[in-house]
């Protein structure tokens, strides 16, 4: 498990997260598609992607990796793709497919209009592509800051957790960061993959 460094002031995260998304809506679209593209060629590389049967994903908000080509590539690999459905405090992750209707939740971001029956929790997914706004090479994850995915995973910290899923980011290298503050309810990524590298933490 990677160290946890505790942050010391308050507004040292959100700092950071003004900062790199700053240098990530800088980025000109002529090198944001390419660099994707690099990125998910990069993740499929992972052990982990070539034993996963279920996959969960995010669609891009704003200026975040588009991950649109990983999810075709994987229905053409035949995996089951997932997409976060907002579920109270946490995510639970629905079915998607090329025909899937998506409607906006709370903060307008798209997920399926499906049945809860329907849902899967992150303990039953092989792997969680997780949305990130800047980390560090020692698997710390700065996200957007509302907690979701960590509330979500948090039984991952429990010793007797067996079945867990594979957490991966993919990311832009410019959000790499040299350390990345740590609060102790922060889940640790297991491996992050940019257009020009592979980090492992695991």
């Amino acid at each position: 498990m990677p160290e946890s460094r505790s942050s010391d002031a308050p507004g040292q995260k959100a700092g950071l997260r003004r900062e790199v998304r700053a240098k990530r809506l800088a980025l000109p679209v002529a090198q944001a598609r390419p660099a994707a593209r690099r990125a998910i060629h990069r993740l499929w590389s992972l052990r982990c992607m070539a034993r996963t049967r279920s996959i969960a994903v995010y669609l891009p908000v704003g200026s975040e990796l588009d991950c649109t080509p990983l999810v075709v590539q994987a229905w053409a690999r035949g995996r089951e793709v997932f997409l976060p459905v907002l579920s109270g405090t946490r995510l639970r992750f629905a079915p998607f497919f090329p025909d899937t209707t998506l409607r906006a939740n709370r903060f307008g971001i798209p997920e399926p209009a499906t049945h809860a029956r329907h849902l899967r929790g992150a303990r039953h997914l092989d792997v969680i592509v997780m949305p990130l706004v800047a980390f560090d090479q020692q698997g710390n994850r700065l996200g957007m800051g509302g907690g979701f995915y960590d509330r979500t995973l948090a039984f991952m910290k429990q010793r007797a957790c067996m079945r867990r899923p594979y957490l991966v980011a993919v990311a832009f290298e410019i959000q790499k960061l040299g350390v990345v503050p740590v609060d102790k309810w922060d889940v640790h990524l297991d491996a992050v993959v940019t257009e020009k590298a592979t980090y492992c933490i695991t």
